[in-house]
């Protein structure tokens, strides 16, 4: 009976070391821009056109903005087949984050809220806008 239990708990062992090794092999990690998401967080979400299952259970890091569609996360999963079933979500710039942007201005606008332009970069300039001369 001491053999039996000793040859069963060795096996098991076993089984459990294979499982889990088989397990890492499928880790993923991905990062992009959030395209869609659903009501709610939970459920399907489109990271740079690829599936994103998100179940309730995954924890979301939002450091850096909020989980919401022009956001850039990083998303830590497993796949099965073409989706990645995350367990881990991090913001890593929130969609609207503000943005510092140097060098010389192309164009100026004429009104208020024109779009400003420099190194062919076009911007919004808001009222709220905080911009430097040096001379």
């Amino acid at each position: 009976m001491k053999n039996f239990i000793t040859t069963m708990a060795k096996e098991l062992i076993a089984a459990f070391e294979r499982e889990y090794a088989e397990a890492e092999q499928y880790k993923s990690t991905v990062s992009g821009t959030v395209r869609s998401l659903p009501e709610g967080m939970t459920g399907i979400w489109d990271v740079d056109g690829r599936e994103v299952n998100v179940p309730k259970g995954t924890f979301i890091k939002a450091d850096h903005g909020k989980a919401e569609v022009g956001a850039s996360v990083e998303v830590e999963g497993t796949l099965s087949g073409k989706t990645l079933n995350a367990y881990r979500i991090a913001v890593t710039r929130g969609a609207t984050e503000a943005q510092k942007i140097r060098g010389a201005v192309d164009k100026l606008p004429v009104g208020k809220y024109e779009k400003w332009s420099a190194h062919n970069a076009g911007m919004l300039v808001a009222t709220r806008c905080r911009h430097q001369a040096k001379a």
